[in-house]
């Protein structure tokens, strides 16, 4: 690292010393998200006027007392091989001067067995990754305190984390941690990732383009038209009729494929189950015209064998078993969030065959891109009430929201996996990088990493980090090292004009008693959303007999009205003065 990165450096690193020192504990600078540990953190942050002094060893976290050791529950990724040994673990408490013990817990029904955790006996330290939701957070924290208010925590040893919501200000700062009874009861995981808050994209076999002289579609009628011609015309050449013009599943990120097509009627969220936004009240589009007339498009599409069966039904696996078939390409089109969701290798033979399609024009001129506004979620990092040093967690937390702990923690070690960027390089935006990727996304690593968190935890991914990684500008876009500059170019240039960040129904914090009358609904709601979903599409239900029963039942059966006004009156709590 140049002289001049290392000073840049050091004001972060003596913030969080000075927290530390404050309660007598260490010094230390990482962040959370996915990364790896760096052994030679602590020097590598030190000023060249600092450097092998004791000064600058306090300064950069080295341990002066006895052992620190905090207990943590952790949601573990499957691909993390082990929090115990992993080098960003170890490099966290290189950094920070605070051994943790990991208790690690399999994501598969976390929120049951946190649940089954809070309800009785002895607690860790701290929950960290383990998404506990709203509804949790008021029971466990406003009502019955087993999660304990971090306010005083955070304004005392905590200035990473209050620099790192400072670009939120406009909609509220840390306001927008708070739950319903004003306290912060959790530490926020900041990630204003512009690709992924327009994460619907299309995605078309180019070679089955070209191979029929296609022009890309920008409208609905024009979309129907292409995927007939992979239907009809053997743009695989295989001589075999094999074709699936338009595909998906059920469970990927974002490759529910017929979602996207909403956008060309109204600017509804399916994810949403139909709610949104009207000039600040909240609605639900479920029976709205538009809406049927969506249906009855989808439904032409599924009847014609345009849409395959397996978008409304296969799992993403499958989707990738699809796509993957080594004898020929088989799918068309699809949606997902990147590459990687539709196909095993990024980079690879089949990746290479898709480029992104623009939001499509519908037959009233609509032309909208799912999307919705960001902002910092929570729920995956919290202080229990029998946490016997909550300083020393807030310190610990407090570490995690630098920049150069982004960078270890989720893409691995500095020299190995990144590294500083280097006078000359630029972001994404053409601006002077910050960091340089040293492994692809995905690149030259097993299918479980012991070397980095992944994107997990706590974390400050702000928008400059995320633009400050160097991008070449002639690099492959469809090369494993041009995903990211792929996705930033293609959001930017064909999917942000299109946002609904104005519709978009932001996250919501419920009372007890909001939440105690709406999660029955909101639940057989949500089911019944599915059901009415895909039955429509497929035909079960036909449009012109069963629409007006689908239509009173919205009512009659699953009170929309009792849960928009719930969700109102949370949403005016929350948003009304901004």
């Amino acid at each position: 690292m140049t002289k001049s990165k290392r000073i840049r450096m050091l004001p972060a690193l003596l913030a969080l010393c000075v927290a530390l020192s404050a309660c007598g504990g260490d010094s230390g600078t990482p962040s959370s998200d996915g990364g790896a540990g760096q052994e030679d953190a602590p020097q590598e942050g030190t000023s060249e006027a600092d450097a092998g002094t004791d000064e600058g060893a306090d300064a950069e976290g080295t341990q002066t007392g006895g052992e620190k050791v905090l207990n943590v529950v952790v949601g573990k990724p499957s691909v993390v091989e082990d929090m115990n040994t992993n080098e960003a673990s170890l490099w966290l408490e290189e950094v920070t001067g605070i051994h943790v013990n990991y208790e690690q817990l399999p994501l598969e029904n976390i929120n049951e067995k946190i649940a089954m955790m809070l309800a009785g006996g002895e607690l860790p330290d701290v929950f960290l990754n383990c998404g506990i939701t709203a509804a949790q957070m008021t029971q466990y924290g406003v009502e019955d305190q087993y999660l304990i208010p971090l306010d005083d925590l955070i304004d005392q040893y905590a200035p990473n984390l209050i620099e790192a919501m400072e670009p939120f200000e406009a909609q509220g700062g840390m306001d927008l941690l708070r739950e319903v009874d004003g306290q912060i009861y959790s530490l926020p995981e900041i990630n204003p990732c512009f690709h992924c808050s327009r994460a619907l994209k299309m995605w078309v076999n180019d070679q089955w383009m070209q191979e029929l002289n296609l022009e890309y579609p920008t409208t609905t009628e024009e979309f129907k038209e292409m995927l007939i011609a992979f239907r009809d015309n053997d743009p695989n050449g295989n001589g075999i009729k094999d074709e699936v013009p338009l595909s998906g599943d059920t469970n990927g990120w974002y490759t529910q494929s017929a979602y996207f097509l909403l956008g060309a009627f109204l600017p509804m969220s399916a994810y949403s189950q139909g709610f949104g936004l009207d000039g600040g009240k909240v609605v639900n589009l479920s029976a709205d015209e538009r809406f049927r007339d969506a249906l009855a498009y989808l439904n032409d599409l599924y009847a014609e064998g345009l849409m395959d069966a397996g978008t409304l039904t296969q799992t993403n696996d499958q989707l990738k078993k699809l796509v993957d078939n080594p004898d020929a390409p088989l799918v068309g089109a699809t949606t997902a969030g990147y590459g990687g969701q539709f196909t095993t290798e990024i980079g690879g033979d089949r990746y290479q065959l898709y480029r992104p399609l623009a939001p499509l024009k519908g037959p009233e001129g609509v032309q909208y891109a799912y999307s919705a506004p960001y902002t910092p979620g929570t729920g995956n990092f919290v202080i229990t009430k029998d946490c016997a040093d909550p300083a020393l967690a807030m310190q610990w937390a407090n570490a995690l929201y630098t920049g150069e702990a982004c960078n270890t923690i989720f893409n691995g070690v500095e020299g190995r996996a990144w590294r500083y960027a280097e006078d000359g390089e630029v972001g994404s935006e053409g601006q002077p990088a910050l960091w340089t990727a040293l492994i692809a996304y995905g690149g030259d690593v097993g299918s479980t990493r012991n070397d980095c968190w992944t994107q997990m935890g706590v974390y400050n991914f702000s928008a400059e980090w995320r633009a400050g990684q160097t991008v070449d500008p002639n690099v492959d876009l469809y090369s494993a090292d041009g995903m990211e500059f792929l996705l930033y170019k293609t959001t930017k240039e064909m999917y942000d004009q299109y946002d609904m960040d104005d519709y978009a129904l932001p996250a919501l914090k419920l009372t007890e008693d909001e939440n105690f009358m709406v999660s029955p609904l909101r639940t057989e709601w949500n089911n019944y959303f599915s059901e009415m979903f895909f039955n429509f599409v497929t035909g079960a239900w036909n449009l012109e007999s069963d629409w007006e029963n689908h239509v009173k039942n919205m009512e009659s059966v699953y009170s929309m009205s009792q849960m928009t006004e719930a969700y109102q009156a949370a949403y005016d709590r929350q948003y009304g003065g901004k």
